[in-house]
């Protein structure tokens, strides 16, 4: 009988929680829509935007999906001691984000099951690989951010702060993060046979292998190559995008704005963020001296053509029969 009355209070809350990221989602997309349409010009702007730009972005996106992908493999890889067939794992990859923009870290958990069922990678390596990622991309975005600033704007401004000193504790504090995490989880010891030891064991187990990534000196080499290359390419993504609004931003900010824009992605409330991702972008933008309406606008039409491109790619790719796969087979725990 107690078993079932956990079962029942565990769906009401997964009941509650959908039904609350609902309501946020709603009331964010709300908000994004009257901002935009309440400025006169707002709507205007966006719906002009012509098909060479919306290719260009397109061809950008996917551009920079094969690179995201390509980061992502050699994290997952030296987490699980594996060598991914890169055109599995891109489509892979591609499903997930798909998955992704449907419900929070759907993806994430396809991703988990399809290499576990598929590769034999346990589920703890490629949360190891996920969260190197992650920490990764992170960190060398604001180290090349932060040259950035250093060499070509050192002056730019997030409000009333320096940029420079904004991305300088970004950068410390993420650089610190998972290791001092790691080491504070290997101070205290907790009984393993309950449910909250065997958690503890599997979160310690999972920021050790991320850090081990982040030790592999050909992984990070590799990485850092391949992000410095996605950057390249996203800052010229989100550069297009400006331009095709009619917004004129330095170098610097496009590219503050777009690794500040980034952490928002990590960590998501609604579906994709959907909502909370443009007013995060437009009140970065504001701190830029953009504009809240300009960076909702731009957030608005990277998500359009992100969108696009996922459609896009993922045809390529087959991933229809992999969704397929996923109604024949739905992942499990």
């Amino acid at each position: 009988m107690s078993d079932l009355s956990g079962e029942s209070r565990s769906i009401h809350r997964s009941s509650v929680r959908r039904i609350l990221g609902l309501l946020i989602m709603v009331i964010s997309l709300g908000a994004v829509i009257w901002t935009i349409t309440a400025d006169e010009e707002g709507w205007e702007v966006l719906t002009s935007v012509g098909i060479p730009a919306v290719a260009a972005l397109v061809l950008l996106q996917s551009a920079g999906l094969v690179t995201q992908a390509y980061r992502y493999r050699l994290t997952v890889d030296e987490a699980a001691g594996s060598n991914l067939p890169f055109l599995s794992w891109l489509r892979l990859f591609v499903v997930g984000r798909f998955l992704n923009a449907i419900a929070p870290q759907a993806g994430n958990a396809y991703r988990a099951v399809r290499l576990r069922e598929d590769y034999a990678i346990p589920i703890t390596r490629y949360l190891s690989g996920f969260l190197a990622f992650i920490w990764l991309s992170t960190l060398l975005n604001l180290v090349l951010a932060l040259a950035v600033i250093l060499v070509v704007e050192p002056e730019l401004r997030f409000g009333e702060v320096p940029a420079v000193t904004v991305i300088a504790g970004l950068l410390t504090v993420t650089a610190a993060s998972p290791p001092l995490a790691l080491w504070l989880f290997q101070r205290r010891r907790v009984e393993s046979a309950t449910r909250w030891g065997w958690l503890y064991r599997r979160t310690e187990d999972m920021l050790s292998g991320a850090v081990r990534v982040a030790r592999s000196g050909r992984t990070l080499g590799r990485f850092f190559g391949a992000a410095l290359a996605g950057l390249a390419i996203w800052v010229a993504a989100f550069a297009v995008s400006f331009e095709a609004l009619g917004l004129e931003v330095s170098f610097a900010s496009v590219v503050v704005f777009y690794v500040l824009q980034q952490l928002g992605t990590y960590l998501n409330i609604t579906p994709g963020n959907l909502g909370l991702q443009e007013l995060y972008s437009g009140a970065l933008a504001a701190q830029l001296g953009i504009g809240l309406t300009g960076g909702l606008l731009v957030a608005t039409l990277i998500r359009l053509t992100a969108l696009i491109t996922l459609l896009a790619v993922g045809t390529v790719l087959g991933g229809f029969r992999s969704f397929r796969r996923i109604r024949r087979s739905p992942p499990g725990p």
